[in-house]
């Protein structure tokens, strides 16, 4: 099986190199390596023309994500592709490993998870977007059917392969919604289409810079962009659906869907929790809020502002909470990806009942009053977790 690399760039020059010499140093023996430059004005032309015949280059105006996915797959030959972006690596056995996982031709996408690195290449300790075992695995199409979009965790650009039957029934795709982003409408849509198969061990580098271009944006205009995406993934999603001769409602997706639900909790949050206040929030590092001029969450358990993982047991918990109530945080929020503590850590959830006021309880959040210690937990909504404990 020939495998296409698709390298996207837009003024990554100084990372444009290695990510390059990655996707020509795979294993795999048949490899071909695309090289989309998106307009770039930093000097990434002269280093991919330096490579010669090694690669294919796709030279094109700005245009953004979308426009480089579009282009880059419209120039590759491969049954199966990987999208790489410029910044990121692969490691040398990324390509072996999706021609042998999409060789199944059910399987219409393979994942795994991405090992972050820093600006210079040296580990952080951390995997992106977590461990493998939490990436979806198997035909997940019955899930995905009642769910809709965004039910399903996945990794960024570098973490995926795709097959080339799928690719073709998705792309091109809107090139002026998609300028960053480009990944979602691949990895939101593929598992109506077929199985997805998930590899264990990192495959690809995720590189932390201050360039990173998503990054920037900001938690809001993040959001603003999901739910736009969402509305675009919806219609593709509920054409493969048909095409299957599988009727779906979209307008029940809605309920489960990630990004209006976030949107939800960061609502009800706001509306109980005073702007510019620092307040905890236990998410699993999943939301990706960052603190702003009227809201200022920390990561719990956290250090230096970085989220450090679950509590080990509840005497860790406890104290990480008054250690950071000491430090002046006002409330403590626990969204629904971290539901699972009410049970786990129930020696934790009984000191926060008894010492403090609950001040809002619903699907999405619980949130306690660190600032109250009276504790005047109000009646849980019929249905919503951990209704028994109130």
């Amino acid at each position: 099986m020939r495998v296409s690399i698709v390298v996207n760039n837009h003024n990554y020059r100084p990372y444009l190199g290695a990510c390059i010499d990655s996707a020509l140093n795979q294993t795999q023996p048949d490899v071909e390596v695309v090289v989309v430059d998106d307009g770039s004005t930093d000097g990434s032309v002269d280093v991919v023309r330096a490579y010669g015949d090694r690669v294919v280059p796709v030279l094109k105006t700005n245009g953004g994500q979308a426009s480089a996915f579009n282009a880059g797959f419209a120039a590759a030959t491969g049954e199966a592709v990987i999208f790489l972006d410029a910044d990121d690596l692969l490691e040398p056995s990324a390509a072996a490993t999706a021609a042998r996982l999409l060789a199944d031709p059910q399987v219409v996408k393979t994942h795994w998870p991405l090992t972050v690195v820093d600006e210079a290449g040296a580990p952080t300790g951390a995997l992106k977007p977590g461990p493998a075992r939490e990436l979806p695995d198997g035909d997940l199409r019955a899930t995905v059917f009642q769910r809709g979009p965004t039910c399903l965790l996945s990794p960024p650009t570098s973490g995926n392969a795709w097959s080339r039957g799928f690719l073709e029934r998705v792309l091109p795709m809107d090139e002026a919604l998609f300028r960053l982003g480009a990944d979602t409408l691949l990895f939101e849509v593929a598992p109506f289409a077929g199985h997805v198969r998930r590899w264990c061990e990192p495959l690809s580098r995720y590189r932390l810079h201050g360039g990173n271009r998503w990054r920037r944006l900001g938690f809001d205009e993040i959001l603003r962009r999901q739910l736009a995406f969402y509305a675009a993934c919806v219609p593709v999603a509920a054409r493969i659906a048909t095409e299957q001769g599988v009727a779906v409602d979209p307008a029940r997706w809605l309920e489960h869907s990630w990004w209006h639900r976030l949107q939800r909790a960061v609502r009800r949050v706001e509306e109980v929790v005073a702007p510019g206040l620092s307040y905890l929030l236990a998410d699993g590092g999943r939301w990706g809020l960052v603190p702003s001029a009227t809201r200022r969450p920390r990561p719990f358990p956290g250090r230096a502002g970085v989220y450090w993982g679950p509590p080990a047991d509840d005497r860790h918990a406890t104290s990480e909470l008054e250690r950071e109530r000491a430090a002046g945080a006002a409330a403590f929020v626990l969204a629904w990806p971290s539901f699972w503590w009410l049970d786990h850590y129930e020696g934790f959830v009984r000191h926060l009942e008894r010492s403090y006021r609950c001040a809002a309880r619903d699907d999405c959040v619980v949130v306690f009053d660190l600032q109250a210690p009276t504790p005047r937990t109000p009646p849980a909504p019929q249905g919503s977790p951990s209704a028994r404990r109130t």
